[in-house]
């Protein structure tokens, strides 16, 4: 119909702005504002090529892994309320993009990924959680291993950290 055919068409609008928007609200600090700039226009390339193909496994890993990446430098610079918020909210924006990917391939890779985000907001608990679990699913992963002797050793687990990086 007409009207889907609109909120189809807003819908490509909005993906395609995304990037700006985020710009448009970055805090008042040097570091945000360069770090923003460069991921913005890496996540603004791969949102691009999501308007024609919604379901363009690699733009929607790739924007994932820019916002993600962008996400992550901001988490460890932001010190203010206002400079988390906006951290947390760049990350989510990766989950995001990393929850649509999943819906159509669930790639262990991915999963790593997104819940390498969950650590990246403060959720260490969840991100450790989300990682043991797919260590059971798949038990030679190294990549499953590698960041849970990450997440252990920055937990102060040195016992747990060594036994997964060896598993890594």
């Amino acid at each position: 119909t007409d009207d889907q055919a609109k909120i189809d068409d807003q819908a490509k609008k909005d993906e395609t702005i995304a990037s700006d928007a985020f710009l448009a609200r970055v805090p008042d600090n040097e570091t945000f504002k360069s770090t923003s700039e460069t991921y913005a226009k890496k996540a603004a390339t791969y949102e691009k090529k999501l308007v024609d193909d919604p379901n363009n496994l690699a733009a929607l890993l790739y924007a994932g892994q820019a916002y993600m990446n962008w996400g992550y430098g901001l988490s460890y610079s932001g010190s203010t309320d206002e400079e988390k918020a906006f951290a947390n909210d760049i990350v989510n924006k990766a989950v995001e993009y990393f929850d649509r990917y999943l819906a159509i391939e669930p790639a262990k890779s991915v999963k790593v990924d997104r819940a390498l985000c969950k650590s990246y907001m403060g959720d260490t608990a969840g991100a450790t959680a989300e990682l043991e679990k797919l260590s059971q699913e798949d038990p030679t992963f190294p990549l499953v291993w590698a960041n849970l002797g990450m997440l252990y050793q920055s937990s102060g687990e040195t016992e747990k950290a060594t036994e997964a990086y060896t598993k890594a």
